[in-house]
């Protein structure tokens, strides 16, 4: 059985934060039967009323896939990868009932390519590695 932990994006803080990692400026919790994550903020109130803390519903959070890439970074959903000798990055998707990753080409089971695929961003920071051309670099941009 894999490892069971999610990120969610925040675009207001321009990270990520990560289920497993405990922080004080995020919670996660269940919502309308889904898992989510929010970011704590403060609400500066007004004169009429007190500042208050709230609550900002992230992104959807992304699943861990259980598997590495071929530099040992941890593969989530909506990473994008190169695998072998692509030079256009594919996104790594849940569908047909086990991670995939899809491309122009369509789609590939993530096992099948695991030993293959190196990490190179995500969709949330790097979307344009989906537009153009990357080299073939196998660069994970500092990731874990």
């Amino acid at each position: 059985m894999r490892e069971r932990k999610w990120r969610a994006w925040d675009g207001e803080a321009e990270r990520f934060t990560y289920s497993d990692i405990e922080d004080e400026n995020y919670v996660w919790g269940i919502s309308k039967g889904r898992l989510q994550a929010w970011a704590i903020i403060e609400n500066p109130g007004t004169i009429d009323e007190p500042v208050s803390p709230g609550l900002l519903e992230l992104s959807e959070p992304d699943d861990f896939t259980g598997l590495r890439d071929k530099n040992g970074v941890k593969v989530y959903e909506g990473d994008i990868c190169l695998w072998r000798d692509n030079k256009r990055g594919e996104v790594v998707v849940f569908d047909r009932g086990c991670f995939s990753c899809l491309s122009g080409n369509g789609w590939c089971p993530l096992k099948a390519m695991i030993g293959d695929i190196a990490v190179i961003g995500n969709i949330h920071e790097n979307p344009d590695l989906l537009d153009s051309p990357k080299a073939e670099s196998g660069d994970n941009n500092g990731r874990p």
